[in-house]
């Protein structure tokens, strides 16, 4: 049989493209993708791995060159301007971490330029924002209490803002003290995060009560159980103060801390339940540290020092807590636009121990009588 010669055309044969080969084409297309996206999209460095050496405060000033600036403003006290750089710096953080912590100086900014109602509601934004972590909310909420302390007897709306608004509105009850409603300001502060300065208010305010119980004759087992309230909020303090002390950031506290611990020392003491020299220590070390700050630096420590001096010894040692508190009017350039002196000025005219301890201070002293007079003390008040 002679074979088939008719004219055929050839069929090509296709077949499913193979598995390899969809993967090759779906990487490609996603190289092409991201390609995009990064083009599109601007690139923020990626988040660092913190620790108690390399926290956000030290990444911000080693990578983020407006946060350096400003921190740079923010201590020579260019606050405005420090402020303007802080908001710079917010837009390249690397994450939510940065950014609370530049949000947080950007509201102490406010705080130092006398905005106190809005440093407030912007620390109180912090403790709710998304972006916080434990230590700024607790910063946010200890600050509350710091401002108060500081600024709070000349500036009323501080207290009036501070108990706007849950939960900080439960914490003032009809006739409370200060102190008790701050209290609770600090111990709110305490449930994100025990911090060195907090924790020392609260002890002082348990050694105050157990002062008072002690006075008026109640029972050993009261005074006792306020005792060791105080004792393990100090405990507290002394774990902070390990943390903070090698911290640019924070370490600037310890002095404060340190003296409000001799406070409570020397409260405790009167109790049995420390020495009058562990408390002079604190008040001796505070000083040191405070003094490390620079001129004017030392004048809260100075006054606390001296005050417990007069405190527990009258006139016995005048010639200390003279020498403690003459700067003040021996060198006022120093001082004069320091917390210390604000403070001064405000207990002119406030029913407080801190009032009464001045007083005794300027009846030893002419020059230091003089100086607060200077400041707008009455003069009929040493009389």
């Amino acid at each position: 049989m002679p074979e088939d010669t008719q004219n055929t055309t050839p069929v090509v044969q296709t077949s499913a493209p193979s598995s390899r080969t969809l993967w090759l084409l779906v990487l490609g297309l996603l190289v092409i993708a991201t390609g995009y996206y990064f083009w599109k999209t601007p690139m923020v460095p990626s988040a660092p791995d913190y620790s108690t050496e390399s926290t956000p405060f030290t990444v911000l000033v080693s990578d983020n060159q407006a946060f350096a600036e400003a921190t740079a403003l923010d201590d020579s006290g260019q606050y405005a301007l420090a402020k303007v750089k802080y908001e710079e710096a917010l837009a390249s953080a690397a994450d939510s971490q940065q950014r609370a912590q530049i949000k947080f100086k950007i509201a102490s900014m406010d705080e130092e330029l006398g905005n106190y109602v809005d440093a407030i509601r912007a620390y109180k934004a912090l403790v709710t924002d998304p972006d916080s972590y434990d230590f700024i909310q607790a910063y946010s909420v200890q600050r509350l209490g710091w401002m108060f302390y500081t600024y709070g007897y000349e500036h009323p709306e501080i207290d009036a803002e501070v108990f706007v608004g849950e939960p900080y509105a439960s914490f003032k009850e009809e006739g409370d003290s200060p102190a008790t409603a701050y209290r609770r300001i600090f111990e709110y502060a305490s449930t994100f995060r025990p911090l060195a300065y907090g924790e020392a208010r609260v002890a002082d305010w348990y050694a105050n009560e157990a002062t008072l119980l002690s006075d008026a004759g109640s029972s050993e087992e009261e005074i006792a159980e306020l005792v060791e309230m105080a004792k393990a909020a100090l405990a507290r303090v002394d774990a902070d103060i390990s943390r903070v002390q090698d911290d640019p950031n924070e370490q600037g506290i310890v002095s404060s801390v340190t003296i409000r611990k001799g406070e409570v020392l020397g409260k405790l003491a009167r109790l049995g339940a420390a020495t009058e020299e562990e408390a002079e220590n604190a008040f001796k070390s505070g000083l040191t540290l405070a003094s490390l700050g620079g001129a004017g630096a030392d004048g809260y420590a100075r006054f606390h020092y001296a005050s417990y001096l007069e405190r527990i010894s009258g006139d016995t040692r005048a010639d200390e807590i003279i020498a403690l508190m003459s700067p003040f009017y021996r060198a006022p350039e120093s001082y004069a636009q320091t917390p210390a002196v604000a403070f001064i000025r405000s207990q002119r005219n406030q029913n407080t121990w801190m009032h009464d301890s001045l007083i005794g201070i300027a009846q030893m002293d002419a020059a230091f009588e003089a100086y607060l007079i200077s400041l707008g003390w009455d003069a009929s008040l040493f009389n």
